[in-house]
């Protein structure tokens, strides 16, 4: 593995994030800090949910794995995950075709590294790994898809309301057509079996995802949580009672969004009011606080005062669903976590929320980047190599670059002519003031037009440079267009199961070990050949 500087995808941050990494003081005042080691093992020592929601949670997971085999890791987290002390580190995401983009992957890496560094260093208790899934989301569009290369799968589907509960009709067909497109290498025989044991008959699309993730990641003891169960959500219906009455969270999180525009931020989540979902079969309806006081369905037909909302909340809390500014309350709420695992995105809005979780009483989390890799090979670093370029290069901006690899002798560079010619012109033009004032302005004239000469000179020496190297600079934007497809980082558009095959099998074991969330550099992977590491048997 390779370190490089941790600026390379800082640009495609937001400033709230890129000033939440440098520590600036305006951000630090909104979350407690970006933790090391000794502030997690602290917190693992004092870290306590109710015994309550403890056996509730591990009942509830234990069903959700019910038929699945479970290896040794999984087992002995989900019996840690009942003892008093076991902690956990959470990150989450939505339910996406094959796994979708690499960084879905790297999230989870990053979650088991965490968790094990601190679990090895903690005098008493354990931390486990969760992967919270995002089953209650309703945007089909971000989940239904994934890349191999420039070839997109596609699961047409058009059903409504959560995705979790999605049956799987054309999901077969879906990933058929993902499999396909994977290039025939040996190993793509074994990523078609786990595919294609992950979809059985009658299941919901919940289901499925747990069992790809599953496959990949339970050798490792990731626990995966599906917390749209009613007996969950009890322990967090009075947080839901009280949004419903007062809108608490709009009002905190206000406040916070006007404090970051102040601050020259953009806030990255605006809050409703209140902001909760009403889940029925195959729907999602955003509720919405009424001018005349009552609450209403979006797009719905439901149109009642708030004590009945109260009313139909206590009866039956799995009804309600909180959205992205609830959701982390509720998280909170029901697992013993220390730290969130997320995308830069995620930190962004979860930035937004410390003095709502002081208002509820629930503890705010650590916030940890989740790790960002690239993944590279040896026949791509020996091109690299020839073209006499570092990895580092490929870092800059695509266009310097061009130029560098085109005049690396600076022949171009014409920066020294147009400084001699401006002393040379503004001599003149003081010498012309002195013999008439009014030929002053006629010699800088002058000396722009031979300025603006030289640098049409300068560019007519770089064509003519790129020219003679243009079969090079071919090489290097076909190189960085497998590392960085469409000018973007490759995380975000790649497929796990394509790097898989031309790494001949599995290597989410060798991310784990390349992972550290605690650290934000870049980490740069070389695959290897035959880093196999056998996944979980799927079922009984």
């Amino acid at each position: 593995m390779q370190d490089t500087p941790s600026d390379f995808l800082i640009p495609s941050f937001s400033p709230l994030v890129r000033d939440y990494l440098a520590h600036h003081p305006d951000v630090d005042a909104l979350h407690h800090g970006i933790p090391h080691e000794e502030a997690l093992l602290e917190r693992h020592r004092q870290r306590r949910i109710p015994a309550a929601i403890r056996s509730a949670l591990t009942e509830v997971i234990r069903q959700q794995y019910s038929g699945l085999h479970l290896p040794q890791a999984v087992s002995v987290n989900l019996d840690l995950l009942g003892e008093e002390t076991t902690t956990t580190i959470t990150t989450g995401h939505q339910l996406c075709l094959a796994t979708g983009p690499l960084y879905v992957v790297y999230k989870m890496a990053s979650a088991i590294a965490l968790a094990a560094r601190i679990s090895a260093r903690a005098d008493a208790g354990k931390v486990v790994p969760v992967f919270w899934m995002a089953t209650e989301d309703h945007d089909i569009a971000e989940i239904n898809h994934a890349w191999i290369g420039d070839l997109r799968a596609e699961w047409n589907i058009t059903a409504q309301g959560p995705v979790g509960n999605l049956p799987i009709h054309g999901l077969p067909e879906a990933m058929r057509a993902f499999t396909e497109m994977i290039p025939a290498m040996p190993f793509r025989e074994e990523a078609a079996r786990i595919l294609e044991q992950s979809i059985e008959s009658g299941e919901s699309y919940a289901r499925s995802f747990r069992r790809l993730v599953h496959a990949l990641f339970g050798d490792h003891g990731m626990i995966i949580l599906d917390a749209s169960d009613a007996r969950l959500k009890r322990f967090f219906a009075p947080v839901m009672e009280e949004e419903l009455r007062s809108g608490i969270i709009h009002t905190h999180v206000q406040d916070v969004n006007r404090k970051l525009v102040s601050l020259g931020y953009e806030a990255q989540v605006h809050p409703r009011n209140p902001n909760l979902f009403l889940i029925g079969e195959g729907s999602r309806h955003r509720l919405n606080r009424t001018a005349s006081g009552t609450i209403a369905e979006v797009d719905g037909q439901r149109d009642a005062p708030v004590e009945e909302w109260i009313r139909m909340l206590r009866e039956d809390p799995g009804q309600f669903s909180p959205n992205v500014l609830m959701r982390p309350l509720y998280q909170e709420t029901i697992l013993p976590n220390l730290a969130v695992v997320g995308g830069p995105g995620e930190l962004a809005y979860w930035l937004q929320l410390r003095t709502t979780f002081e208002a509820f009483g629930v503890q705010y989390p650590y916030l940890i980047l989740r790790d960002s890799f690239l993944l590279v090979n040896r026949k791509q670093l020996q091109r690299l190599h020839k073209l006499g370029l570092r990895l580092q290069d490929t870092m800059q901006d695509r266009v310097a670059l061009e130029r560098r690899m085109a005049d690396e002798a600076g022949l171009t560079d014409v920066t020294r002519e147009r400084e001699a010619i401006a002393a040379i012109f503004d001599q003149l033009a003081e010498r012309a003031r002195q013999v008439d004032p009014t030929l002053e302005a006629a010699a800088r004239a002058e000396g722009q037009r031979q300025q603006e000469a030289l640098l049409n000179m300068g560019k007519r020496m770089m064509r003519a440079a790129k020219a003679r190297e243009e079969q090079r600079i071919t090489q290097l934007h076909k190189l960085l267009d497998e590392w960085f497809p469409e000018g973007g980082p490759q995380e975000r558009h790649d497929n796990y199961f394509d790097h898989a095959v031309r790494s001949g099998g599995f290597f989410h074991a060798q991310l784990i070990a390349c992972a550290d969330p605690l650290d934000t550099r870049i980490k740069v992977v070389e695959l290897q050949e035959n880093s196999r590491v056998n996944p979980a048997t799927i079922a009984e």
